[in-house]
C-alpha cells in the first residue's frame, strides 16, 4: 500500500510539474493538429501566445496546414513524416522535447522547443498537440541571470551574500519590467 501511495504521489509531482511547464502562463505555445486522413496537419487551434513567439494571429493558423510554421526544408517532407508515424506507429519525436526552428510570420527562423503529444480524442478524431517555446526567452532569463551575478559581484558580496543579491536584483528587474 506504501508502494502505491508513493508512486502516485511521484506520478501527481510529475503532472504538476509538466503543468507548470506548459501552462497558459509559462510563454508556452500550445497548437493543436488533426491527426485525420483527409484533413492531416491542419491547425484546429491555438493560443494566443502564437501572436508573441511567430506573429501570427489565431484566425490566420485555424484552417491552415501546420507546415506554414516550418522552413521549407522541413515542410516538403513534413506531410511524410506524418504517414510514416502512421504506417509505422514508431513515434520518433512524440513526446520528446526537442529545439527546433519555427519560421515566423515575417518568415525568420525562430529557435524553439517543441513537445508534441498525440491525443486520441471521440469527437475531433486524433489531435497533434504541441508545446512551442521561444528560446530567445530563455536566453533573455539567462543573460538576466548572468547580469545579476556580475552585479552581485561588482557589489564586492561574500559568497554568503550572493543569493540574496541575486534575488534582490531579479525581483527588481521583474518588477521593472513588467507590463
Amino acid at each position: 500500500m506504501a508502494f502505491i501511495t508513493k508512486s502516485s504521489l511521484a506520478r501527481q509531482r510529475y503532472i504538476n510539474g509538466e503543468e507548470q511547464k506548459y501552462s497558459e502562463n509559462s510563454n508556452t505555445c500550445i497548437i493543436t493538429a488533426s491527426g485525420n486522413i483527409k484533413t492531416c496537419g491542419i491547425i484546429t487551434n491555438c493560443n494566443g501566445e502564437i501572436t508573441h513567439i511567430l506573429g501570427y494571429n489565431k484566425s490566420e493558423l485555424i484552417g491552415q496546414n501546420v507546415n506554414k510554421l516550418m522552413s521549407k526544408v522541413y515542410a516538403d517532407f513534413h506531410d511524410k513524416f506524418i504517414s510514416n508515424y502512421f504506417e509505422t506507429s514508431q513515434d520518433k519525436i512524440i513526446g520528446m522535447d526537442r529545439i527546433v526552428y519555427a519560421q515566423n510570420k515575417q518568415g525568420y527562423l525562430v529557435p524553439c522547443t517543441l513537445l508534441i503529444k498525440v491525443l486520441p480524442n471521440l469527437d475531433e478524431g486524433i489531435q497533434f498537440v504541441s508545446f512551442l517555446k521561444d528560446l530567445r526567452v530563455a536566453n533573455k532569463s539567462l543573460k538576466t541571470q548572468n547580469q545579476l551575478i556580475n552585479k552581485s559581484k561588482d557589489i564586492n558580496c561574500s559568497d554568503e551574500d550572493d543569493d540574496r543579491v541575486i534575488k534582490y536584483f531579479y525581483f527588481k528587474f521583474l518588477i521593472n519590467n513588467k507590463k
